[in-house]
């Protein structure tokens, strides 16, 4: 298309020249199987195998006869690792292509000794595969999509299965059964369940990570399964507070009148706490002066409490997780590790008051008997061990707001910005005497 005396232009999809990590296609894509069976290359991982030209071997041409929805539908782009031609930050890559195989392709120099494998920190208790223990685990080939077409292994299992056979195999086996009792008390009260988690009931390692929340704790503290319990990506998902959104986000953002998600913080409160009823000391039921028992919250404490479970969004996910069915053709996710909050990610930043237990006097936000900023010691920030970065105008991409709308909606990126003139901030910063003392104002701000 020619556009006046701009020249011409031709039209492209956006992943064009695109730099992606492929490993997890050649493991997922649909013609891996059929070539197998006549005993040819795999389609996606030949192209690096075959070419001795560097160029050539690192491109990909999506086919023509491929429709472009399916580039949508694989969904490539979490995977996009930049543009070609673009300066890359070796450090910022994701984990999982930080290899020294990576590294000596690109000349990164590293420092001290490496060798060709990578580490990722895994779930409390995870450990490496035992090859000796045998395969209890069936194979699932995407490109038959109905069935487990493995016959080879030592049990062969639908998928659906592998859950209660793991569950049932250790339970009856193993040696500390007053733990093994205790966590089944506990996984009755802090219940999930594949049938509200359909998207992972082929999966066995998801469920069985949570499980292990209560071996873990059976004889520790109550506050500390909670806890692991709230942060677990599978109750996340179960009682829907993942990815759960601030009122003030989804009106400012989308523009909608849309309140956080109430589900689990009725539902801690309901069956995995307090109850409905306020108790006196020996467990009867505290009457008010009509004789009706006193609840133990509203609906307007449910609402205030919501707030609270906003912002909690999955980790990253690494290539040593458990993927099966339709899950390897998106972005894999991680349901073991234990969840995140983000500030920026639809977190209410507002303050949440707790229960009245009582007359209201006792009653204070969430939080309270925590350390005050004014009970900290002057210039605390500073102090050894802290963390501050100063942004400035042209701050690293991953520290700042990404959402294009905002910034388009604003103006301009909101970024502090010191003006060299006016800043006492600035003065100390940059112009700060040298070491030796003179004042020369030789430092330089970044």
């Amino acid at each position: 298309v020619r556009v006046g005396n701009l020249g011409c232009w031709t039209h492209s999809n956006p992943g064009e020249h695109g730099v992606y990590d492929a490993s997890w296609w050649v493991f997922s894509h649909p013609g891996n199987s059929p070539r197998h069976r006549r005993f040819l290359n795999n389609p996606i991982a030949h192209v690096a195998e075959t070419n001795k030209n560097v160029t050539e071997s690192v491109t990909l041409t999506f086919p023509s006869w491929h429709p472009s929805e399916r580039w949508k539908h694989w969904l490539w782009a979490p995977k996009q690792l930049g543009g070609y031609g673009d300066i890359i930050d070796f450090a910022r890559l994701p984990p999982e292509v930080q290899g020294p195989i990576m590294a000596r392709h690109l000349g990164v120099v590293a420092a001290g000794d490496v060798d060709d494998t990578f580490e990722f920190c895994g779930s409390p208790g995870e450990v490496a595969n035992d090859p000796l223990a045998g395969s209890q685990y069936a194979l699932y080939d995407e490109a038959d999509m109905a069935k487990v077409v493995s016959t080879s292994f030592d049990q062969d299992h639908e998928l659906e299965e592998g859950k209660a056979m793991v569950w049932t195999s250790l339970v009856l086996s193993a040696p500390d059964q007053l733990r093994q009792r205790v966590a089944f008390a506990l996984s009755q009260i802090f219940v999930v369940s594949s049938t509200g988690l359909d998207m992972l009931r082929k999966q066995t390692e998801p469920f069985a990570a949570y499980y292990d929340i209560f071996v873990r704790n059976a004889f520790g503290l109550f506050g500390d399964i909670l806890k692991e319990v709230s942060f677990s990506p599978l109750m996340g998902r179960y009682l829907s507070y993942l990815g759960g959104k601030s009122f003030g986000h989804n009106f400012e953002e989308l523009g909608l009148h849309l309140y956080a998600d109430e589900n689990f913080a009725r539902e801690v409160m309901q069956l995995f706490t307090i109850g409905l009823d306020m108790l006196n000391e020996n467990g009867t039921q505290v009457l008010d002066e009509n004789g009706i028992a006193v609840p133990t919250y509203s609906n307007k404490d449910i609402m205030t409490l919501a707030r609270g479970w906003t912002g909690f969004n999955t980790q990253e996910a690494r290539s040593n997780l458990e993927a099966s069915g339709s899950l390897r053709k998106q972005s894999q996710s991680n349901d073991i590790d234990p969840m995140r909050i983000s500030s920026k990610e639809g977190r209410d930043a507002f303050p949440k008051l707790g229960l009245d237990y009582g007359n209201g006097e006792n009653r204070r936000y969430m939080g309270d008997g925590l350390p005050l900023c004014s009970s900290l010691p002057p210039r605390a920030f500073l102090s050894r061990g802290a963390t501050y970065r100063y942004l400035g105008s042209d701050p690293n991409p991953t520290m700042s707001r990404p959402d294009v709308p905002f910034h388009s909606r604003h103006g301009k990126s909101p970024r502090l910005t010191l003006s060299p003139e006016l800043s006492s901030l600035y003065k100390a910063l940059c112009n700060a005497a040298d070491s030796d003392g003179s004042g020369n104002g030789n430092n330089k701000c970044r």
